[in-house]
């Protein structure tokens, strides 16, 4: 069951028991956490609990309120995550009409460090004077953005810090779905255990997976973007301790942009210059990691900036992509990133 593979943090765990066990449940939560660290869909499935017609610790993925819920058409669920004073006038308004289905209505605003004074007022006024049975769900990346008459007024929910363990997070889950979850966290638990030749098979199966679901082009882009930046870290991860697979993981990568470029929807300018925006983020990433490595020497640093300023000057150039990346990547030929110097 969906429930069976939320592993909560046990700390959070522990406070969503005491809520439950003293039936003191407030009515205005923050979640707050890094990108990575679960934020959003941790406080979604919070409000799953609150909606839930079983009324217990878990939701029970089988009322017609769950179904509703993970259909994404649930008539007591409200996310917010563009903040304009008007809306804010209808937000007001529907916090207290009576639910259209069950007892209880749930707002989750998301980044709401983006909150601009107006609607930051308007939310105050909300979580001053809560209507019966409404729940009010705020998440965050920057907790010191938020106002202090706000944060006092809201339970505060600590998410896990980001790790190499929390990429594999709930929001992931959220957004690929189960089936290709169950996939992808193997490939995760491949590379953590530094066996690239079979995750790069696992990492074949989940795209795969991913393309054959009954989706729409768009919805495809959509998870493939996402995934995206998991990639590449774990590319980064593989030069830490495997150069060689690591340059299949790129060859990998690279043959699935050019499966993606295929698509009808690809023709749109939105898209057009997609795999570059991906090269440029990964060329960011590996220059990141080499600008934070104490254990190179200074001229083979300044070898490999040199490698990925050249790289993503060439970028645009009528040049072979995966040479691009073959080329700054063998830029640590003579040493590793992990090597001591």
């Amino acid at each position: 069951m969906l429930k069976d593979k939320l592993v909560f943090h046990q700390a959070l765990m522990e406070q969503f028991k005491r809520l439950f066990i003293s039936r003191s449940i407030p009515s205005s939560y923050i979640f707050c956490g890094t990108d990575g660290s679960g934020r959003d869909f941790i406080a979604r499935m919070f409000a799953k609990i609150l909606l839930c017609e079983e009324d217990d610790l878990f939701f029970c993925d089988k009322c017609e309120s769950c179904k509703l819920f993970d259909e994404g058409i649930h008539p007591g669920m409200l996310t917010i995550s563009e903040y304009k004073v008007e809306h804010f006038k209808e937000i007001r308004s529907i916090a207290y009409r009576k639910p259209l289905y069950g007892n209880r209505k749930v707002f989750v605003f998301e980044r709401s460090e983006n909150f601009n004074i107006s609607c930051a007022n308007s939310i105050l006024k909300l979580l001053e004077e809560p209507p019966e049975n409404i729940f009010f769900l705020l998440t965050t990346q920057n907790l010191r953005k938020i106002l202090p008459t706000i944060k006092s007024r809201c339970f505060k929910v600590d998410t896990a810090p980001d790790s190499l363990e929390s990429k594999v997070n709930y929001d992931l889950f959220y957004m690929i779905g189960k089936n290709e979850y169950e996939t992808f966290t193997q490939y995760i638990d491949s590379i953590r255990k530094n066996e690239y030749e079979i995750a790069m098979i696992q990492w074949k199966e989940f795209f795969q997976k991913m393309l054959n679901e009954d989706i729409s082009e768009k919805e495809s882009i959509s998870k493939f973007f996402y995934c995206v930046e998991h990639y590449i870290d774990f590319i980064l991860a593989a030069l830490l301790n495997d150069k060689e697979n690591a340059y299949s993981l790129i060859f990998v990568f690279m043959e699935q942009i050019n499966v993606i470029k295929k698509y009808e929807i690809m023709k749109n300018n939105k898209y057009l210059n997609f795999d570059i925006e991906i090269i440029q983020q990964f060329l960011e990433k590996f220059l990141a990691l080499t600008m934070n490595n104490n254990t190179l020497t200074l001229s083979h640093r300044e070898h490999i900036i040199d490698k990925v300023k050249k790289g993503m000057s060439s970028l645009f150039l009528n040049i072979n992509k995966e040479l691009i990346l073959f080329d700054v990547v063998n830029s640590l030929k003579n040493e590793n990133l992990g090597s001591s110097s």
